[in-house]
């Protein structure tokens, strides 16, 4: 029984083995994938903060101090996304970001209690350049070019397995 188990022992140690599947480094990231799914999470939060003031109760004074904070923090944002699209060559998204980035100043920059007065004018800007529906366009388009990026490095990545 002991040379039995000694015999199987020593098999078990030279029998020859399989190669076990090392696993594939993934491929690094598209930069301008990466730029895409930030640009379109930076327009989504754009767009709630716009319908948040076009929403905004307009009687007597307004705190404004919320909208200002999310404006500051998006106006940071925005800048380096408006020179990445400009650098990627994405002109439209370019422009809708320089368009943007003027209202999301404006917001930054002005009173923390804003007037009813004050807050129309804010929503005449929004307004006359169509901001609100160009973020919502340019934001689809956005994450439906993400979504097609994601089927065709998904569909290199099946194609090689």
């Amino acid at each position: 029984m002991a040379l039995l188990l000694a015999a199987a022992f020593t098999a078990g140690r030279f029998w020859p083995r399989t190669e076990q599947q090392i696993a594939h480094k993934p491929e690094p990231a598209n930069p301008q994938r990466v730029v895409l799914v930030a640009v379109g999470d930076h327009l989504e939060r754009s767009q709630m903060l716009l319908v948040e003031i076009m929403n905004a109760d307009s009687k007597g004074p307004i705190d404004f101090s919320s909208e200002q904070t999310e404006a500051r923090d998006l106006l940071d944002n925005n800048h380096l996304y408006r020179v990445s699209a400009q650098q990627t060559g994405d002109p439209q998204v370019a422009r809708l970001l320089d368009q943007l980035g003027r209202v999301l100043a404006e917001i930054a920059n002005g009173p923390s209690e804003v007037s009813p007065g004050d807050l129309q004018q804010v929503r005449h800007m929004i307004q006359s350049e169509g901001l609100l529906f160009k973020v919502r366009v340019v934001g689809s388009e956005v994450n439906s070019r993400v979504r097609r990026s994601e089927q065709i490095s998904g569909g290199n990545v099946n194609q090689r397995l």
